[in-house]
């Protein structure tokens, strides 16, 4: 595993980028699904550990399945049905003009991976709802002692400045599925390569030069699911799985149901038998520190009155 520099807020710092995790370039076939009763697409970049252990502790009754994709079949599994809802890297703009094939919104155009692919589709405009995670920041790649080492994040007009080829443009095109051959062909510098930071720190390891891009966040990463639900997956539970994206705790009122009524239940049972439990234990450790000093209070006595 290698370190690379990467700044933020004008400070330094030191982040790991691990290894890409493998993941489909084709939409799987519907014989492939999976039984769980919430099947969840997530576009790589996403890190849903949090989730995971938050979704099993609000409803342990309810599997689910975690299908990680790349972003160019992001969609796909959403038209067909495979996933109960997609967590997606896209720009949020569901104007019908602005989902032309033909066209990719401007700030996108600087993306060195899958700029196409997030702009939101046309056809599922008015089938979906729509929900924003967070915002992703951009993240400029280059060879080792690059330039861009030298401020602690770069700017739109810094970029125009650079000579060096823009990775993804012109004969350096990214197949799809391949986004770790963006942050190869910047270390060996080629040229420089920009992408979302979520995505940059699973695309692979990277021993170049980072920096932060400034500018408006144009990648956000939304939780897409159809109006028109299938009724072994109801609209209240993707509600219900939305709620939990957004932090709420079983706890929570709007998060109920028996199952997590009384697993909240359980819990405060157990975490009060270690109260009491513990209670009793310094309870006795006392008692047995208290009978130790009148014993040797006692034997002292003893030894006195016999001299």
């Amino acid at each position: 595993m290698t370190d690379v520099e990467l700044t933020g807020a004008g400070e330094a710092s030191t982040e790991v980028l691990p290894t890409l995790v493998t993941t489909p370039t084709e939409a799987p076939s519907e014989a492939e699904a999976s039984p769980a009763l919430l099947r969840i697409g997530c576009v790589v970049g996403v890190q849903p550990d949090k989730w995971q252990r938050r979704w099993q502790e609000n409803r342990p009754d309810v599997r689910t399945s975690w299908e990680f994709v790349d972003s160019a079949v992001q969609w796909e599994g959403l038209r067909t049905g495979r996933w109960s809802i997609v967590l997606v890297r896209t720009t949020v703009d569901r104007t019908a003009e602005a989902t032309k094939e033909t066209e990719v919104p401007s700030p996108l155009q600087l993306l060195s991976y899958g700029a196409a692919d997030l702009s939101f589709p046309a056809d599922l405009v008015k089938r979906t709802h729509v929900v924003e995670l967070y915002q992703e920041r951009w993240v400029v790649l280059g060879r080792k002692k690059h330039d861009i080492g030298l401020v602690a994040e770069v700017t739109l007009a810094d970029l125009e400045d650079l000579p060096d080829n823009r990775i993804g443009k012109g004969e350096l095109v990214i197949p799809v599925g391949e986004p770790q051959l963006a942050l190869s062909y910047a270390e060996s510098g080629t040229g420089i390569a920009i992408l979302p930071e979520t995505l940059a720190k699973v695309a692979g390891t990277f021993e170049g030069t980072a920096r932060p891009l400034v500018m408006d966040a144009a990648t956000r990463v939304c939780a897409v699911w159809l109006k028109d639900r299938p009724a072994e997956c109801p609209e209240e539970l993707i509600q219900e799985f939305i709620g939990m994206l957004r932090g709420r705790r079983a706890q929570s009122s709007r998060s109920g149901g028996a199952s997590v009524d009384a697993a909240a239940a359980a819990r405060k049972k157990t975490r009060k038998e270690k109260i009491q439990s513990s209670r009793v234990q310094s309870q006795e450790q006392r008692r047995q520190r208290i009978a130790a000093r009148h014993a040797a209070k006692r034997a002292a006595q003893k030894r006195g009155r016999r001299r």
